[in-house]
């Protein structure tokens, strides 16, 4: 995704680096929840929200992948390297 916006193809969506960060934040969550008592059910709880999370950046990451096989010809690459 990254790659595509830097080429001006860009999706309405916020950054890429806020989806990193915001995955980190819950994993850093998901350790230090630890074993604690009900801790297996906040980490189940926080494992749904990670899983929401990844779904959400695979449907962004899908939009920019359409996006570029539609339009790559403004980009400085060949039709070739915008399909891989």
């Amino acid at each position: 995704m990254i790659l595509i916006r830097t080429q001006g193809l860009k999706v309405r969506m916020e950054e890429p680096k806020t989806f990193l960060s915001e995955i980190n934040k819950l994993r850093m969550r998901m350790t230090a929840v630890g074993k604690r008592s009900g801790g297996k059910k906040e980490r189940k709880k926080v494992l749904r929200r990670m899983k929401a999370h990844v779904r959400l950046v695979m449907a962004h990451a899908e939009r920019h992948r359409d996006r570029l096989a539609a339009e790559w010809q403004p980009t400085t690459w060949s039709e070739r390297e915008a399909k891989i």
